[in-house]
């Protein structure tokens, strides 16, 4: 296989199918896109080492995720998908290096950051567990919706041909509804807000 420019389908395959090709498929992805997920940490005040520091921990949860016979490439390439992921990683990091203490008065916007974040988030065996056990008191409707948008990345049109909406207008509107729950289910459980917080910036 030609290793000078592979095509997201092709890393991603080489990804499954492990070593050796799982090793050249890093080995591209360090080489070649380097600048991009460390250019964008540097955009936001870090420095190439926090860069590689953050990708060093992201680098195996994105290959569990990749490998995943679920996964789909709906939203990005995958160069700026290991981007996104190695900027989330960061400030998580510069957060928790900061350590700023809790204000009470912005416990609205912290449930929203959570919330925001899961969608974000390259998601580890636990985080995974109870973002689903928070999904499934939502109801089947919202279980299957969210679990799209948050796990696969769906768009609002995928959204909509797998639930057979007319439109993603439609899908939107629902997942908007489905994040209210969520939300509201967070705030008023705050020990679960807190359990996921934890393990979103751990």
């Amino acid at each position: 296989m030609n290793t000078k420019n592979w095509t997201d389908e092709a890393i991603i395959q080489a990804l499954r199918r492990g070593d050796p090709d799982r090793r050249k498929a890093w080995e591209y992805m360090y080489k070649n896109w380097r600048d991009v997920w460390a250019g964008v940490v540097v955009q936001r005040g870090g420095t190439p080492g926090e860069a590689a520091e953050a990708m060093n921990e992201v680098a195996l949860p994105f290959e569990k995720v990749v490998r995943s016979p679920a996964f789909q490439l709906d939203t990005a390439t995958l160069k700026t998908y290991l981007a996104r992921c190695v900027l989330n990683r960061w400030i998580r990091l510069r957060k928790k290096q900061q350590n700023e203490p809790a204000n009470p008065g912005r416990e609205e916007a912290a449930i929203k950051s959570v919330v925001d974040s899961v969608e974000k988030q390259v998601m580890g065996r636990d985080l995974r567990k109870s973002v689903d056990e928070l999904i499934d008191i939502l109801g089947e409707r919202c279980r299957r919706v969210l679990r799209l948008f948050f796990y696969q990345g769906a768009s609002m049109e995928k959204i909509a041909e797998a639930e057979g909406w007319k439109d993603a207008a439609k899908a939107k509107k629902e997942k908007y509804e489905c994040q209210t729950k969520l939300k509201d289910h967070l705030r008023e459980n705050p020990d679960k807000a807190k359990r996921l917080k934890e393990l979103l910036y751990d």
